[in-house]
């Protein structure tokens, strides 16, 4: 069992229905993974974040949590 596992394990135990996340668009291998763990992409924030000037957007995820 991974970390993502546990807590996900932990958040079902208290009623928890989904997690949910912002990862950089320009991190395409934590996109990869979360989607790989059974997160999708629910939407984007355009300019999200703001990185030595610049504008970089936030890939919106959600795992739902099974009862």
């Amino acid at each position: 069992m991974n970390l993502l596992d546990t807590v996900a394990d932990y958040a079902r135990g208290i009623g928890v229905l989904q997690l949910e996340l912002a990862v950089s668009a320009e991190n395409p291998a934590a996109i990869r993974f979360y989607l790989r763990e059974g997160f999708s992409e629910v939407g984007r924030i355009p300019g999200g974040f703001l990185h030595d000037g610049r504008e970089i957007d936030d890939v919106m995820m959600v795992r739902r949590l099974g009862g």
